[in-house]
């Protein structure tokens, strides 16, 4: 069983998205598909198309939340308006769905326009074709769902600040060593430059050790900072230029 959260990671947006879409039809449907009426005569088309209208936008809920959010608004309404005469039970699954899709994805303004205009709808509808206490119910569970939308809008967006805040340390450590590898790659090639023109005076082979030891130390400064830039070029994101 450990292993479920790692597999459902690694499906496709849109393999859930189907998904979700099957299992809210199915739950939505199943009243319709395993009753009948009293008198025995199957359900209609007009009864069964607001189960359509609720679960299908949850195909397309990330690519347009407020529009499927309204679609299944408009599903939930019609149920009510035909209810009566249909199966007895709640279809708000699909509208759940996308509400939680809604609260994750949308602007502020956007969302919370969506948001108010949820509560009126949810307030009028359950005045005029149900009771209190079913559209106190029918609240708290959109307000349910709009919660966690934010809530792992919210865990997102923290989990991409500690990424960049990693990122960021990172840098910095990096940039520490490539000051410390140029500061002492510099300071040697100075001293031994300095010591030039005494080792010259004194001995062509004592010159001739220090010009290698200048060489020696720009080679191995120029290898090091080869290497701390191959390890940002790893972390950065491949549509960026390269630095210069």
């Amino acid at each position: 069983m450990s292993g479920w959260p790692a597999r459902l990671r690694t499906l496709s947006p849109t393999t859930v998205d189907i998904g979700l879409t099957v299992l809210a039809l199915a739950g939505q449907a199943a009243p319709f598909l395993l009753t009948s009426r009293s008198d025995g005569r199957p359900w209609t088309a007009v009864e069964f198309l607001p189960i359509l209208l609720v679960a299908l936008p949850v195909l397309w809920r990330r690519r347009a939340p407020v529009v499927c959010l309204l679609v299944t608004a408009v599903g939930v309404a019609a149920y009510s308006v035909v209810g009566d005469s249909g199966p007895q039970q709640p279809i708000w699954y699909g509208a759940l769905i996308v509400m939680y899709t809604m609260a994750a994805q949308t602007p502020r303004r956007l969302r919370l326009a969506a948001l108010v205009a949820s509560a009126v709808g949810i307030a009028v509808i359950g005045g005029v074709f149900g009771s209190v206490a079913a559209g106190v119910r029918e609240g708290i569970l959109w307000g349910a769902a709009y919660a966690l939308g934010r809530g792992a809008q919210l865990r997102r967006a923290h989990a991409a600040m500690e990424v960049e805040r990693a990122a960021e340390r990172e840098r910095a450590r990096i940039a520490r060593e490539m000051h410390d590898i140029l500061a002492h790659a510099v300071s040697l090639m100075v001293v031994q430059a300095e010591a030039g023109p005494v080792a010259l005076r004194n001995g062509p082979e004592r010159a001739e050790a220090a010009f290698d030891a200048i060489a020696a130390a720009g080679r191995d400064a120029t290898t090091q900072l080869q290497r701390m830039v191959g390890l940002l070029r790893e972390g950065e994101d491949p549509r960026t230029p390269p630095p210069t």
